[in-house]
């Protein structure tokens, strides 16, 4: 972990100024009023055609958010280049990352070129876009159960951005303020029913979160250790071809024909680039979990446990059975903002208002997303806290 984020910082350093960092100083309040955001916040929504061209099914979205797909990828590129001054980097990406197409497996190597070809961006830049995702997300998901009600709630925050450029003048993130303008909900269709329904950005094939109406939902955080996606992706780059993108699985299941636990051995099974959370909620008593991955394996696995008084799960960046880094505590401010309600009251508007309180909400934080498993209703709010903890 430690070693990934002292990359970071290096980037962050290069591109501000050490002497620009700014004063971290976290207020652990508890919002209670945040929720229903003004309805200019809420998230576009496209739909996906399954039985369409995977080259041009992404077409329209494409076409959407062209201009924020190409200042993301020139500031994806531009950090690169602080690091690599010669341009080695960026020949490699033109020139090797697009035969990696090859190794993706059909479906997702035809959505990529098709998006290349929409978009007008370099192949293997398409591929670097795509590949930022399973690296660096930053994320807090929360699932509970009313006991009253039995209702399943799955909330959670997607925060990106970390230490990818700091812009002096508005005191903003870089690639998060570029990020909040290409989000969008889109759901996937197949024979003119709906599948599951997802939030995402434009560009990005993956899943990072998606509900199953009447069967389960399911979001994806990134996992800080020292076996960190740089491993995993060297490995499948090199040997290990049967090692699968995180968010690609996410998809796949989402996307096929799996039951709620055939959707939990799968997720804790497979072989995946890049250690993660998958955080799960069914529609049944206590079908909720916190799936902790390494690439081959799943570690201390958690359920919701009502009768043992364990009423939610929240996951943030960090191994539940360990301190989070203290430079990075979200989750002792959550739980404490989730510990307000209970059991017996919790609501979609109290996850949205923990989700809203600083520094759960911090200024990476893009969007907030909150699903339902029972329905496979999914709300999603575009979020932006310029007073907020920096990350």
């Amino acid at each position: 972990m430690k070693y990934r984020l002292l990359i970071l910082a290096v980037l962050f350093i290069l591109s501000t100024g050490v002497g620009s960092i700014p004063d971290p100083s976290p207020q652990y309040g508890c919002e209670t009023e945040a929720y229903p955001p003004l309805e200019q916040f809420k998230l576009p929504w496209f739909q996906i055609d399954l039985d369409a061209s995977p080259r041009t099914r992404w077409t329209e979205i494409i076409t959407t958010y062209k201009d924020p797909i190409n200042d993301l990828v020139d500031q994806l590129l531009h950090l690169l280049n602080l690091v690599d001054p010669s341009g080695t980097i960026l020949k490699i990406i033109d020139d090797v990352l697009p035969t990696l197409v090859l190794k993706f497996p059909k479906e997702y190597r035809e959505e990529i070129e098709g998006i290349s070809e929409v978009s007008g961006v370099k192949l293997g830049r398409v591929v670097v876009y795509n590949i930022f995702y399973e690296l660096f997300s930053v994320c807090t998901s929360i699932v509970a159960q009313n006991s009253q009600t039995g209702e399943h709630f799955h909330a959670r925050n997607l925060d990106f951005g970390l230490f990818m450029g700091w812009d002096l003048e508005n005191h903003t993130w870089t690639v998060s303020e570029i990020l909040r303008r290409m989000e969008y909900n889109v759901e996937f269709v197949r024979g003119g029913q709906g599948v599951f329904n997802m939030s995402s950005f434009a560009g990005y094939v993956g899943t990072l979160n998606g509900v199953k109406a009447g069967q389960f939902s399911l979001s994806l955080n990134e996992r800080f250790v020292l076996e960190g996606g740089f491993v995993g992706l060297f490995e499948w780059i090199v040997k290990h071809e049967d090692l699968y993108f995180p968010t690609w699985l996410a998809r796949d299941i989402l996307t096929g024909n799996y039951t709620y636990q055939q959707a939990l051995d799968t997720l804790s099974t497979r072989a995946i680039l890049a250690p993660c959370y998958y955080i799960v909620s069914g529609v049944g008593h206590n079908e909720g979990w916190i799936i902790t991955r390494g690439l081959n394996e799943s570690l201390y696995p958690l359920q919701l446990d009502q009768e043992g008084g364990r009423w939610y799960l929240l996951e943030t960046n960090y191994d539940h059975w360990k301190k989070p880094f203290i430079l990075d505590n979200r989750r002792t401010p959550g739980e404490k903002c989730m510990n307000e309600s209970s059991a017996d009251t919790i609501s979609k508007e109290h996850i949205f208002n923990v989700l809203s309180s600083d520094p759960v909400l911090n200024q990476l934080t893009v969007f907030t997303t909150m699903m339902n498993p029972q329905t496979g209703e999914m709300e999603s709010y575009r979020q932006y806290c310029p007073t907020c903890y920096i990350w």
